[in-house]
This record gives structure tokens, sequence and C-alpha cells, in this order.
């Protein structure tokens, strides 16, 4: 590989990475959210959301994207996500915590890097 290119998405377009884990100097997360979005006359535009660390591959959350996608930005929408988003997320049963526990830190994940990103 010699080079990689990343298309930039436009002014106003915001993306975070939030993760979990016991220790902040060492661990592994117990699960992580990426998201990215667009505002547009204060409505999701273009959003992505990507689970990591709950099961062997990056999950893309494809309902709660759809879920949000054109609505505008508000605590309603974003718990209807969050809740498609929980849904949607199996973790792998392993030795650093639930699956339930780690199903639900992605959620809270998910909900403070929205609220990071709408005071962008």
């Amino acid at each position: 590989m010699t080079a990689v290119h990343l298309p930039l998405k436009g002014k106003g377009y915001r993306s975070a990475y939030l993760k979990y884990r016991r220790r902040a100097s060492i661990d592994f997360p117990l699960a992580g959210v990426a998201v990215a979005f667009g505002l547009e006359e204060g409505k999701f535009k273009n959003i992505r959301i990507v689970l990591n660390a709950l099961a062997s591959s990056p999950i893309l959350a494809g309902e709660s994207m759809a879920r949000l996608e054109g609505e505008p930005y508000n605590e309603r929408v974003v718990e209807d996500a969050m809740t498609c988003l929980a849904r949607g997320a199996h973790p792998v049963r392993n030795q650093a915590g639930s699956p339930e526990h780690r199903r639900r830190m992605a959620g809270i994940l998910f909900r403070r890097a929205v609220g990071r990103l709408i005071n962008v």
C-alpha cells in the first residue's frame, strides 16, 4: 500500500469514537462506538454508527442509522436509536464482562458520543 484516500464529507460533518474499558492505561475496550454524521437544518444526514469490541468484527448499526437519518435532533429520537442499537448488539461472552453489561455500555457510549457531537 502506498496511500490511503479518505474523502472529506463536507463542512459540518463530525465524528467521535468512545470506548469503555476497566483501566484506561492498558485494557482493551469492552465496548466501543464510532459515530459520524452531518447536520442540515438540525436534521441528521449521512449518519454512520459502528460498534466494536462486542464481536469478532465491527458491527454496522443499520437499524439505528435508519432511525436517525433525516430526523431532527431531540432526546426521544436518540433514545429510540439507542434502543435499536441495544437490540442489534449481541456481545460475545468473555471474562471481562457480561454481554448484558457490555450491550448497555454500548448504548450509553452512543448517547454520549451524539451529545458531544451535537455541541461541537
